[in-house]
């Protein structure tokens, strides 16, 4: 937390005396730490033991329905990539949680530096769908694409909850040295580097996400208010000068009349749904995804649920998310600091919020938006971010309960490191 700003006093009671602030700010720094609540180590063992169950079930649900969807028009390809991208997210979302949400925490602006220049990056990969979002991983055999806008969710929640938690007393303050400042234009940089590769669904959903965690950070309302009027009057210059959003807005709520023109994918979506009944068709026998249903196995794959599986499986997916979502809220609320709670909120509102996005552009509540369904959807970068946040998640309970659940971890990287600086040190003798 040293990169940040010097350490707050180790309060663990999260007592309020900031007495020199404004009644309103303190009204809203004890919402803060009335939220933080007593560790009851039994609950959040079974917090965390559930939400791995309910992330398992997502992931092994995405790849059943994605082999579905996929297999008539690409046979294994798309599967066998999301396999490949599963154990990455899964041996990602390992180490995180080995290395700990606070050393994460100490490393996010080197992160978020990387990422960003994956941002810049990707302005010069392919453009798919008139967006420049991926930049090409060639490997034997297959070529995966990275999506940098999606590394941003983890980067960025990392880098705030670090910043809001060490400058939580000077964090109100616009101008002040550790104010809000500083946080507010790294994530306008942020925000601004995923708009200019057009992908203003990202841009939109990483926007509230940080608005989340700087509201719980004590940010002052009007502010939020502020700059989410200016994100708002950005958003109506983008889509009043580009015909094809504009057309998606004003489509959406009657998709028939525009059935074969612009409305053509959110109407087969709706027929999909429709065509499931209670029960649905069966797995493997959706008719919309034989290139009835653009992006049957990416952005509208739950579509696709709800074709085979029903109004049965799309509840059950439903139920799913909002277990999730109530699970790392749990989590979150019982973090050991303020560091803990508002990255397990901001992880967990990205999670929540993408999850529906997604559900109300397939079913007609949204016009048509590029956010995939999380866990489910085909994109390696997107699985990647969700079970990284839960690896997180994981790591903020563990510290619950055990401030060194992960000494070992650095006990044996410590020992490994000690014996290559003594082989070293013996070529040198020698």
């Amino acid at each position: 937390m040293s990169f940040f700003a010097p350490p707050e006093n180790k309060d663990n009671n999260h007592q309020i005396n900031d007495k020199h602030l404004s009644s309103n700010i303190l009204h809203q720094r004890k919402l803060t730490a009335s939220l933080i609540q007593d560790v009851d180590e039994t609950k959040i063992v079974s917090y965390a033991t559930k939400l791995v169950l309910v992330s398992v079930f997502l992931i092994s649900a995405g790849l059943l329905v994605l082999y579905s969807a996929s297999f008539g028009i690409a046979g294994l390809k798309y599967f066998q990539n999301q396999l490949v991208w599963a154990v990455i997210s899964i041996s990602g979302a390992i180490l995180a949680y080995f290395i700990g949400y606070k050393k994460l925490t100490e490393l996010s602006p080197y992160i978020l530096i990387v990422v960003f220049i994956l941002l810049c990056g990707a302005f010069f990969g392919p453009e798919i769908n008139g967006a420049n979002r991926w930049i090409r991983i060639p490997l034997p055999g297959m070529a995966l694409s990275l999506q940098p806008s999606e590394l941003t969710k983890i980067a960025l929640s990392l880098f705030l909850a670090g910043y809001c938690a060490a400058n939580y007393r000077n964090f109100p303050k616009l101008f002040s040295k550790y104010g809000m400042i500083v946080p507010g234009l790294i994530t306008a940089i942020i925000l601004a580097a995923i708009a200019a590769g057009k992908d203003m669904g990202t841009t939109i959903l990483v926007a509230a996400m940080s608005g989340v965690i700087l509201f719980i950070a004590g940010m002052r309302l009007r502010y939020l208010l502020i700059g989410g009027a200016l994100a708002l009057l950005l958003c109506v210059i983008v889509v009043l000068n580009n015909p094809t959003r504009m057309k998606r807005i004003t489509d959406f709520t009657n998709p028939e009349k525009t059935a074969e023109t612009s409305g053509y994918q959110l109407f087969m979506s709706q027929l999909a749904l429709g065509s499931g009944g209670l029960t649905g068709q069966g797995f493997m026998c959706s008719r919309m995804k034989a290139k009835y249903l653009p992006e049957a196995h990416t952005d509208f794959i739950l579509s696709i649920v709800g074709e085979e599986f029903g109004f049965l499986g799309i509840m059950v997916i439903l139920g799913a998310y909002a277990t999730f979502c109530y699970l790392a809220f749990k989590i979150s609320f019982n973090a050991r600091n303020k560091l803990g709670m508002f990255l397990g909120c901001g992880l967990s509102s990205f999670i929540a919020m993408q999850a529906l996005i997604n559900m109300s552009v397939i079913g007609g509540l949204a016009p048509t938006k590029g956010m995939p369904a999380p866990f489910i959807s085909y994109g390696g970068t997107n699985l990647v971010s969700c079970v990284v946040a839960v690896g997180i998640l994981l790591s903020i309970a563990s510290d619950a309960i055990n401030e060194d659940y992960n000494s070992k971890f650095y006990n044996i990287l410590s020992a490994i490191t000690g014996i290559f600086k003594r082989k070293n040190g013996k070529k040198s003798l020698q």
